[in-house]
Parts: C-alpha cells; structure tokens; sequence
C-alpha cells in the first residue's frame, strides 16, 4: 500500500491509504489526461514523495533541477522527511 495525502492537513487525522491498484489507476488515467506528462509527475510526487498538492504547487524548478539542469533529489531539497 502506498501513503497519499488527501485534503489539508487536521490535526490527529490520519493519512488516506491507497491501495497499489487505485496508484495504477490514477497513473493510468493521467496517461489519458490532456496533459499525460504532467499529471503523472502530479501523482507521483504525492505518492512517492509525499507531498501535497500545496507542496506540489509551491516548487520551482531550482527545487527540482540540480546545477546541471538534470532531474535532482527532491529529498535533499525539502528534507528527508518527505
């Protein structure tokens, strides 16, 4: 089972849990999407990563990209407890 955040945060409220079959159908429906790049980067930074959709629309590319302009560790950029 996969962790995806749901919502905003409560306090003492648990996170939803997805099951790896609904992670495949939100992957898959992205891959249909108009935008199908986009999105399942969307998905997967809430499900691997995750973040929220408020953390997900606060990064910027100096957050994602490293000093070569390559894919970089997204945990080293917000911290090891994402």
């Amino acid at each position: 089972m996969i962790r995806l955040q749901i919502g905003t945060a409560m306090a003492g409220k648990q996170a939803k849990i997805l099951a790896d079959g609904h992670v495949h159908g939100l992957l898959g429906y992205a891959a249909v999407t108009r935008q199908p790049v986009r999105n399942t980067v969307i998905v997967l930074l809430s499900v691997k990563a995750g973040l929220r959709a408020s953390e997900i629309a606060q990064l910027t590319w100096s957050m994602v990209l490293s000093p070569t302009g390559e894919i970089g560790n997204l945990c080293c950029t917000l911290g090891c407890g994402h």
